[in-house]
Order: structure tokens, then sequence, then C-alpha cells
């Protein structure tokens, strides 16, 4: 009888292969995403040895492959590649960088299944959803309740080159902060929807504007 872990990998494989076949995605127009929709990646010997009980990393992968055509590999001779290392911070680079390029896990705090898909979206390309050059449609940023400090952290991005008009703005993003992220006045929002009866950042997983966004770019 074969396993559900084994059952679990054989579908992923198959929703992968029939992705694949059809890919006709952004990435070979895009740079900052990973061509043919195959992101090289290897794990520091510091992130291993943390994660080799619960491999959160590795199924958060495969949760982000089961719903779109992206394939993670392992790094052989690749010169575009993503390291997984140990550091002070869950952080990297928003999608491809070209050659060798690092994303920082603090351990064992990034290693949970809702922070690393969130990194792991970011490495795809997906930028913070309430950075959007677009977002003042969609949100008020309470500037009064933000830290001169932290305001970088809700500057818009004053250049992207994903085709943002094609993807609606997502209050449900696992990249979307909730609405007291980073406020001088804890019962204060800094960010405030304009959709009424929505909230932000309680998402738990990938939300179906988050895969509708990785299909969109690479499938």
């Amino acid at each position: 009888m074969h396993s559900s872990r084994t059952i679990f990998l054989a579908s992923v494989f198959l929703l992968t292969l029939t992705y694949s076949v059809t890919a006709v995605g952004r990435w070979d127009t895009i740079p900052s995403l990973w061509p043919n929709a195959m992101v090289p990646y290897k794990l520091s010997k510091s992130v291993q040895n943390f994660d080799s009980k619960n491999n959160t990393i590795l199924h958060a992968m495969e949760e982000i492959e089961a719903a779109s055509c992206i394939h993670f590999m392992p790094r052989t001779t690749e010169d575009d590649f993503v390291e997984l290392s140990a550091g002070f911070d869950c952080a990297g680079p928003t999608g491809r960088q070209g050659k060798a390029q690092v994303m920082q896990l603090m351990v064992p705090f990034c290693l949970e299944r809702k922070k690393m898909l969130r990194q792991l979206l970011h490495l795809l390309g997906l930028p913070n959803e309430h950075q959007r050059p677009d977002r003042d449609s969609s949100i008020t940023v309470n500037w009064d309740n933000i830290s001169p400090l932290d305001a970088p952290l809700f500057a818009k991005l004053n250049k992207t080159d994903l085709p943002l008009e094609e993807m609606p703005y997502d209050y449900n993003s696992l990249t979307h902060p909730d609405g007291f992220f980073r406020a001088k006045t804890a019962s204060i929002p800094t960010m405030t929807p304009l959709k009424e009866g929505v909230t932000v950042g309680k998402a738990t997983g990938l939300s179906s504007g988050d895969i509708n966004k990785l299909r969109l770019l690479y499938c």
C-alpha cells in the first residue's frame, strides 16, 4: 500500500508535468523571473541541520509546485541559484538576481510553513502586496502611526517589471502584512483596506491570488 506522502509526491509530479508541458508564462521576457519556471537551490549545512526533522523548506516548495508549474531543484552546475543560509532575519532578494543569491533564514524562527511560503513567493518575484505602485486604490497608509525608521517598509515600488495591471490587489496574499504592521501605537492600524469587510495579513497559506499570480508569470 502506498503511503500518503508517496501519493502526495506523485500528485505533485503529475501536476508539475502537466503545467510544464503547456508553460507559456512571462519568464522569457521578465528578467526577475526564473527561466523555464525552474529554481535551482542549495541548502547550507546549518539550515539542513535545523530543518532535517520537519523538512519545512521542502514541504513549502512542494506546496508551491503542486499549485503551479514551478519546480525547485537542488543546484548542480547552474550559474543562477539561491542558497538558503542561516542569518539574522527572514529575508532575501525579490526575484532572480543572476548568479548566486542568498536567502537568509533566522533558524529556527523562519522555519515555519507560513514564513517559508512567503519567502519563496518573494524569491519567485512577488513583491510585498502593500508596496505595489497601485496600492493607493486598495489601502490607505496611516503615516502618522509609522516611525520614520520604518517608513521604507511602506514605500511604494517606483518600478516593477511585473504585469501588475493583470493582477488584482490581493488582501489575502501571504505577502501582505497585517493592518497593524510596525505600528507606533499598537491599537491604531498602519494600513486600512478601502474595501469594506476585509482584513489583511490573516492568511495561513497560499491565497488564490498568490497561485494565480504564479501561474500568470510562469505557466
